[in-house]
């Protein structure tokens, strides 16, 4: 339950200070021109190569840079202590490919895509054991949060992950 509140307030913090941030940034930086190249660039659909997972001239270092821990999840039971994504880790690449694993070893592949305006993570595993995903993404310099979304049945997921320079032993 403490968990919760936790998740709450990080995905609260994070919700703010990333409108802020999106308000500032048009309000400097954008020039009309500027503006109306994000909009003709075309959202990231899985079937699209994996180079241009990256479009618009974004920069998605926050979902790059390091690999991510999985660290905490929480699944919407209150009584449920299982943690579903224990000692598991995912390396996106900026190609717009993935590695996953657990602990040591890696056990799967995938290609992800990212849609600015949305702020939507897709990840779909190169083999069938793992289904594919979508996800609502939060973010700061050392953290990430993944929000589940109806599309995949995530939807009553929250995935706090962490970065890092090595694999969880």
């Amino acid at each position: 339950m403490k968990s919760f509140y936790i998740l709450c307030c990080i995905s609260l913090v994070f919700g703010l200070a990333s409108c802020k941030q999106d308000t500032m940034t048009q309000k400097t930086s954008e020039t009309p021109a500027a503006v109306d190249s994000i909009n003709a660039a075309p959202a990231t659909t899985p079937e699209q190569p994996a180079d241009q997972a990256v479009t618009g001239g974004h920069d998605y270092t926050f979902l790059t840079d390091k690999l991510l821990l999985y660290k905490d999840v929480y699944n919407g039971d209150k009584e449920s202590k299982e943690q579903p994504y224990k000692d598991e880790w995912i390396d996106l690449d900026p190609t717009g490919t993935f590695k996953a694993g657990k602990l040591q070893k890696q056990t799967h592949t995938g290609q992800w895509s990212y849609n600015h305006e949305t702020k939507t993570l897709f990840l779909r595993p190169d083999v069938k054991n793992y289904k594919m995903s979508e996800w609502k993404v939060l973010h700061n310099e050392q953290m990430i949060v993944w929000v589940g979304t109806q599309t995949y049945g995530d939807n009553k997921l929250q995935v706090k992950l962490i970065r890092s320079a090595t694999l969880p032993e």
